[in-house]
C-alpha cells in the first residue's frame, strides 16, 4: 500500500504539472490553427491538447492554490580581515501543500564561485567573460562548515547530481500537509570578488544570496536551480529576523526594519556614530516588540563589533551591504494613505553631486508605483551604490544596488526601475528563472509610463542625456525602441516567453523588458486603457505575496476586462522580426539614424588612401550601412590619386535572406576594385602604371545554430574574375652601357579567373578560439586544396598561445601545364606572401610589387613596402625575394605550423604588446632524395601586435641554417632593420571576433 500510495502522488503531482502547463500552452495553440489556417498538430502540441481535453476530470481540490512558507532566523558576523561570514540559520519550513515532503532542496548559492566548472562559471564564459574561469583561488567563494540538525540531530544530505550550489537535506521524519520543521546549520560563506551581485569590491560588500535557502516547492514540484548572471530568482516568502555584527566603524544598508532606534536615528540624520545602539523600538503600525531588543549580542559578538537587528515579515530575500566610506541621505515620504515611510541613500563621497537628488527620485517613484498598483506595504525603501560596473542595478526587498555613475534622468530611471521591482518580482513574485517577462517586462511598463508622465516620452531620450554637440539630431527618439528592431531586423529576437537561460546576452536586455512592455501597451490599447488598468489591478491584487505563472495572469486579465486575450498570449511564444514598410530615400553626411523607420538613408563620409603608386588617394565613401541592417546593402568608395591622376575604387553589395533558424542566412555578394600596382616610364619618360581590376561574385550558405551557442558554420562559392594590365618588356635607352635606364616598351593586358570553395567552422568564444577552413581553389591549368586551423590558448593571467596549422596540396590540370611559369604564384610556399602572390587581391599592400624574387627593369620599388607580407599559405614572417630556391614553394605540397605567445607583463619598462613567434615548416621538394638541405625551415623573433593585432611588425631573430648561410652573402640585406617584416592582417578581420559574442551578424 506504501509504494501504490507514493505511485499515486507521483501521478498525482504529474497531473497538476500538466494542468498547469496546458492552461498556458493550449491557447497559443488553437490560436495558432486559426490565424495560420494550419490543419495539423505537432506531436507536442498533440500531448497539450489531450491533455486539455482530460484535465475537466480533474477534482477541483487539485486546482486550489497553496504555498509554503519559510520564516528565518539568523545570526551572522562579518570577517573583515578574511573576507568571510560566520553564521547561524533557524529556518523553519512550513509544509502548506497537500503532499507529505519527505527531504527539503536548498540553494547553497555562495557555492557558485567555488570553481570553474559551476553553471555561473560556464555562462560567464558564454557571455563572453574570463575573469572568474581565470581567478585566484583567493578571489574565489564557497559556503561550507552546514551541520543540518533537526532537533539537535543530525540528518543526511544528499549532492545535487548536476549543481554544486543545491543540496538535498533528508527530513527525520516525513512532514504532513500543515505541518512545520525547523532546520538548524551553522555555515560559512568565504566572500568572492564581485563577479557578479556578492562579494567584496575593494570599498565594501555587497551581501547577496548568502545563507542556506530552501528551493521553492509548489504544485509542479521543486524549482532547484543553479545560480547564474544571466538569471534572477524564485523563493519561498516568510518571516526573516537577522542580526549582523559587524566592525563598530561600517555603515550597513539591509532589507527590513532595524530595531536599532539609536543607529537607526542616525542614519536619519545622515551619520554613524559607532556607540553601541539603543535597546527600544517597536514596529509601526504593529504591536511593541519589547522595550529591549531581544538580543544585544550574537554569539560571535565582541567589542570592536556591533550587532543591528533587522526583522521583517511578507518577504522572500535578504540582502545587507557595508561600507566605511558610505555618505547617508534620508527622506521621509508620506504615501496616498498617509502613512511614512524612510528612504535612505547610500552612497561614495566622490558621488554626492551626482547622487544628491536621489532621495527626491526615490520618493517619486515610491508614490507612482503606490499609485499605479498597491501602496507600498513596508517601513523603508534603501538605495546603495555599487562599485561593480558589469550590471546597472540588482533589486532585493525593500533595498536595490546600483552601480551607475550617471546622474540625472538616466539615474532617476534606474533607481526607479529598481524600487519598481518590490511590486514585480518582491511581491507578486513570479519565477524570475522561468518567467523573467512577468518581473523585468511588468516593471519595464510601469517604468515607461512614469516617464511619460513626468518627462513627456516613455522612454529616455538623447536630449534627456544632455547630448548638446549636434548629435543628437541624429540620433533616433527611442534608443531603447531603436536597440530592439535593430536585435529584430537580424533574425536575433526570441520569444517574450523565453527562460532566462534560453536568452542571449543580447536578448536579455531587450526581450523581458522592452519588448514585453511594448507587448503590454499593445494588450492595454487593445483593451481600453480603463479596462486594462482594471484587469492589471484585478492582477496584481489577487497575487500579492504569491506566485503567479503566465496563466494566471492571463486569467486576471480575462476575468476582469472580459475580453479574449487569446491572439496577444500567443504572441508571447511567437519571435519578431522588423521589416521596415517602403522607405524614401535621403542622403546624409556621416550618418543619420532619427527617422530609420521611414528613410533608408546613404551615407557621405570622406575617407583617405595610400599605395605606393597611386601615392594619396582622397576617397569619397557612399554606403547604406545603416542600423537597422537592410537586406540589400552597398559600399561605394570612389578614390582620385594624386600620384597616377586614376580614378580607382573599392565596391561591395549583399544581398541577405536570413531564415528563420537561428544564424540561418544566405547571402549573395559581388566585390570589386581597381588600383595601380606597379610604376615605369615609357621611352619619353612619362609614368607608365600597371593595373588591375578584380570583380568577385559569391554566394555563402551559413548554417543555423543555437541561440548564444559559439559556432558559426558556413559554405560559400567564390569566383574572381581579374583583368591585369602589367608591363611586357623593358628596353634601355642608346648609349647607356650600364643598362641604368630601362624604360617600358609596352603593356599587355590579360584576364584570369579563380573559383573557390570555402567551408569554415569558427567558435567565436571566449576561451579557447579557434576556426578552421577546407578550401578548392582552381584557375587555369591547376588545382589547389588548403586547410588552415587556427587555435587560441588563453593564459590564466594574460593574453595566450595562438596555433595555426597550415597544408595544402598543388595540381597541375593537364600534363601540359605542369612546370608552367605563370602557375608558380598559385603555388603554395612558406616563406612571406609577397603582393605579386596575393592572386585574389585580398589583402591590403602599400607596395603590391615592391620587390621580385628574380627582379628585372622598372622604377625600384624597393624600401620598406618590400618588407610586407601576408600572413597565407606557410606564414613565415620573413621576405628572402633574392633568394628564390630558399622560399619553400613546391608545385605538390607544404605544411606549416605557426606558433605566438605573449609575454608575462613586467618584462619591460613600459607595457609593449609583445609576442614571441615560430614558424616552422616544410615542403614536398625538401624531401626528395636529391636534396641537400634540411628538411625543416623555422624562422622565430619578436611580434610587435597592434589594434587587435590588425597590424603586426615581425623581427626575425633566429632561422634556417639555410637562411642564414645565404643571408651572410647579402650583408646589405642581413641587418636587423632589413630582416623585419610586418603585415596587414585584414583577412583575419572579422566583425564578430572583434566583440567577442555570439550576435548572428
Amino acid at each position: 500500500m506504501k509504494r501504490s500510495g507514493q505511485l499515486f502522488l507521483w501521478i498525482f503531482r504529474r497531473w497538476r504539472l500538466l494542468e498547469r502547463k496546458a492552461q498556458d500552452k493550449c491557447t497559443l495553440i488553437f490560436t495558432t490553427i486559426v490565424s495560420t489556417g494550419k490543419n495539423k498538430l505537432s506531436i507536442k502540441q498533440t500531448y497539450y491538447v489531450v491533455a486539455l481535453a482530460i484535465l475537466p476530470m480533474a477534482s477541483v481540490a487539485q486546482r486550489t492554490y497553496w504555498q509554503q512558507r519559510v520564516n528565518y532566523d539568523m545570526d551572522v558576523r562579518l570577517v573583515d580581515s578574511s573576507r568571510s561570514l560566520d553564521g547561524l540559520a533557524k529556518i523553519t519550513y512550513i509544509n502548506n501543500s497537500p503532499d507529505t515532503l519527505h527531504y527539503i532542496w536548498f540553494h547553497l548559492w555562495p557555492n557558485a564561485y567555488k570553481n570553474d566548472r559551476t553553471a555561473f562559471s560556464e555562462q560567464l564564459l558564454r557571455n563572453g567573460r574570463t575573469d572568474f574561469y581565470f581567478s585566484d583561488e583567493k578571489d574565489r567563494g564557497y559556503i561550507n562548515k552546514l551541520d543540518f540538525r533537526i532537533d539537535g540531530s543530525p540528518v543526511q544530505t544528499e549532492d545535487h547530481p548536476q549543481y554544486i550550489d543545491a543540496i538535498k537535506v533528508m527530513l527525520l521524519t516525513p512532514l504532513a500537509p500543515g505541518d512545520s520543521v525547523q532546520v538548524n546549520t551553522p555555515f560559512h560563506v568565504k566572500l568572492p570578488k564581485e563577479f557578479s551581485r556578492s562579494g567584496y569590491n575593494g570599498r565594501g560588500y555587497a551581501i547577496t544570496q548568502w545563507y542556506p535557502k530552501p528551493a521553492v516547492y509548489d504544485a509542479a514540484g521543486w524549482h532547484v536551480m543553479p545560480y547564474l548572471e544571466n538569471g534572477e530568482y524564485f523563493a519561498e516568502f516568510g518571516r526573516y529576523r537577522v542580526n549582523i555584527e559587524v566592525p563598530q566603524d561600517y555603515i550597513v544598508a539591509a532589507t527590513g526594519l532595524l530595531l536599532d532606534q539609536d543607529e537607526l536615528s542616525m542614519l536619519r540624520l545622515g551619520s554613524i556614530k559607532t556607540k553601541p545602539p539603543l535597546k527600544t523600538t517597536h514596529l509601526p503600525g504593529k504591536k511593541p516588540v519589547g522595550t529591549k531588543a531581544k538580543k544585544t549580542t550574537t554569539p560571535f559578538s565582541s567589542s570592536a563589533y556591533k550587532t543591528l537587528h533587522y526583522v521583517q515579515d511578507s518577504i522572500h530575500d535578504f540582502a545587507w551591504f557595508a561600507s566605511r566610506e558610505f555618505l547617508v541621505n534620508h527622506r521621509s515620504v508620506q504615501l496616498p494613505s498617509g502613512r511614512n515611510v524612510d528612504v535612505f541613500c547610500y552612497y561614495y563621497p566622490e558621488s554626492a553631486g551626482i547622487w544628491e537628488k536621489a532621495v527626491e527620485y526615490s520618493a517619486e517613484a515610491l508614490k507612482f508605483r503606490s499609485r499605479q498598483l498597491f501602496e507600498y506595504p513596508y517601513s523603508s525603501v534603501s538605495i546603495v551604490q555599487g562599485v561593480k560596473k558589469s550590471s546597472e542595478g540588482m533589486e532585493y526587498p525593500m533595498i536595490t544596488y546600483i552601480s551607475s555613475s550617471s546622474g540625472g534622468v538616466l539615474l532617476d530611471f534606474l533607481i526607479g526601475h529598481e524600487i519598481g521591482h518590490n511590486w514585480f518580482q518582491g511581491m507578486i513574485a513570479s519565477n524570475e528563472r522561468d518567467h523573467p517577462w512577468m518581473d523585468e517586462g511588468m516593471n519595464s511598463f510601469i517604468d515607461r509610463r512614469y516617464m511619460q508622465h513626468k518627462y513627456g516620452k516613455p522612454g529616455i531620450t538623447p536630449s534627456m542625456l544632455g547630448l548638446k554637440s549636434g548629435v543628437e539630431k541624429k540620433l533616433p527618439e527611442d534608443p531603447e525602441l531603436f536597440l530592439m528592431n535593430t536585435i529584430l531586423a537580424f533574425h536575433a529576437g526570441q520569444p517574450i516567453a523565453s527562460t532566462s537561460e534560453q536568452l542571449i546576452t543580447e536578448n536579455y536586455g531587450v526581450v523581458p523588458y522592452l519588448q514585453t512592455a511594448k507587448w503590454l501597451e499593445g494588450l492595454e490599447h487593445n483593451l481600453g486603457q480603463a479596462a486594462f488598468n482594471s484587469a492589471l489591478n484585478n492582477y496584481v491584487s489577487s497575487w500579492k505575496f504569491r506566485h503567479p505563472s503566465p496563466s494566471d495572469f492571463k486569467v486576471a486579465i480575462e476575468q476582469q476586462a472580459n475580453h479574449n486575450v487569446d491572439s496577444f498570449f500567443m504572441a508571447l511564444s511567437n519571435t519578431s522580426s522588423f521589416r521596415p514598410g517602403k522607405r524614401s530615400i535621403r542622403p546624409t553626411f556621416g550618418f543619420d539614424l532619427k527617422d530609420y523607420e521611414h528613410v533608408q538613408y546613404i551615407n557621405f563620409l570622406p575617407v583617405p588612401g595610400y599605395n605606393k603608386y597611386d601615392k594619396f588617394m582622397l576617397g569619397l565613401a557612399i554606403h547604406n550601412y545603416n542600423l537597422p541592417v537592410s537586406k540589400l546593402q552597398f559600399l561605394f568608395v570612389p578614390m582620385f590619386a594624386t600620384g597616377s591622376s586614376k580614378l580607382n575604387f573599392i565596391f561591395h553589395s549583399d544581398f541577405t535572406n536570413r531564415l528563420d533558424r537561428w544564424d540561418e542566412k544566405w547571402m549573395f555578394s559581388i566585390d570589386a576594385q581597381s588600383f595601380s600596382k606597379n610604376i615605369s616610364l615609357d621611352s619619353i619618360g612619362r609614368k607608365q602604371y600597371e593595373r588591375y581590376l578584380k570583380v568577385a561574385p559569391s554566394i555563402t550558405y551559413q548554417f543555423p545554430g543555437k541561440p548564444g551557442g559559439s559556432q558559426q558554420t558556413y559554405l560559400r562559392f567564390k569566383t574572381y574574375f581579374i583583368n591585369e594590365k602589367e608591363f611586357a618588356g623593358f628596353g634601355y635607352l642608346p648609349g647607356d652601357s650600364l643598362f641604368s635606364s630601362p624604360f617600358v616598351r609596352n603593356s599587355n593586358s590579360t584576364s584570369r579567373y579563380l573559383n573557390e570553395l570555402s567551408f569554415v567552422i569558427a567558435h567565436n568564444r571566449a576561451l579557447y578560439p579557434n576556426d578552421w577552413l577546407l578550401q578548392l581553389q582552381q584557375g587555369d591549368g591547376f588545382l589547389r586544396a588548403n586547410a588552415t586551423g587556427n587555435y587560441f590558448f588563453n593564459y590564466k593571467k594574460y593574453g595566450g598561445l595562438s596555433v595555426r596549422l597550415f597544408a595544402s596540396k598543388f595540381s597541375y590540370i593537364g600534363s601540359a601545364n605542369k612546370n608552367d611559369p605563370r602557375l608558380a604564384r598559385y603555388q603554395p610556399k612558406l616563406l612571406g606572401i609577397t603582393g605579386e602572390e596575393d592572386f585574389t587581391y585580398s589583402n591590403y599592400f602599400v607596395g603590391r610589387t615592391a620587390s621580385y624574387a628574380s627582379a628585372s627593369g622598372g622604377i625600384s620599388n624597393q624600401g620598406l613596402a618590400a618588407q610586407q607580407v601576408m600572413i597565407r599559405d606557410g606564414g613565415f614572417k620573413m621576405r628572402l625575394d633574392y633568394f628564390d630556391f630558399l622560399q619553400g614553394r613546391s608545385d605538390n605540397w607544404v605544411s606549416s605550423i605557426n606558433i605566438n605567445t605573449t609575454l608575462p607583463p613586467g618584462i619591460f619598462p613600459v607595457n609593449l604588446p609583445l609576442k614571441l613567434f615560430l614558424d616552422l615548416g616544410t615542403a614536398s621538394g625538401n624531401w626528395k632524395s636529391s636534396y641537400e638541405g634540411a628538411r625543416f625551415m623555422y624562422v622565430g623573433g619578436l611580434q610587435l601586435s597592434l589594434l587587435k593585432s590588425l597590424i603586426n611588425v615581425y623581427a626575425p631573430i633566429v632561422y634556417s641554417k639555410d637562411i642564414r648561410d645565404n643571408l651572410k652573402s647579402v650583408p646589405e640585406l642581413n641587418s636587423f632593420g632589413k630582416r623585419l617584416t610586418f603585415s596587414f592582417d585584414i583577412q583575419r578581420l572579422q566583425l564578430r571576433r572583434l566583440l567577442m559574442n555570439n550576435f548572428p551578424l
